[in-house]
């Protein structure tokens, strides 16, 4: 079973995205605030973090950070969970790794889906040639 780090400061939406993540078949734990989240991130043997954008101590920008300098857990998906996200924003946020965004307005289907894609086994370098992907992950028929 797939194991999901969701790191939010609402009650209620960790109960809820858990909930449909446990229904896709994910196991998930659950911290509310970034600093324990980072924890559980280095203790955990995970498949993939949701953290929400906005929240107090570290924001999900802040956590993402973190986690990408941090050898032991920087190979994890990251996905960040948000509102509106700016496009400048966005953008800096996937140069800082983010592999993600997921909106408040989610679905589990959608959900899963996003997070299936990303921890799928990940192909070498030469099955990628052999299946038709060129350097840059780009795929050709």
């Amino acid at each position: 079973m797939k194991k999901i780090l969701l790191i939010d400061d609402s009650s209620f939406s960790c109960s809820v995205l858990a909930e449909l993540l446990e229904s896709e078949g994910f196991e998930v734990v659950v911290s509310h605030e970034g600093t324990t989240g980072l924890k559980l991130a280095r203790k955990e043997k995970l498949d993939a973090i949701l953290c929400d954008m906005v929240m107090p101590g570290l924001t999900g920008g802040e956590v993402l950070r973190i986690v990408r300098c941090s050898p032991s857990i920087s190979h994890i998906p990251f996905i960040l969970i948000s509102g509106i996200v700016p496009q400048e924003d966005a953008d800096h946020l996937k140069w800082l790794g983010a592999n993600g965004f997921i909106s408040k307005e989610w679905s589990s289907a959608q959900i899963a889906r996003v997070i299936r894609n990303l921890i799928q086994p990940q192909l070498t370098n030469s099955e990628k040639m052999l299946l038709g992907f060129d350097r840059v992950g780009c795929f050709h028929f």
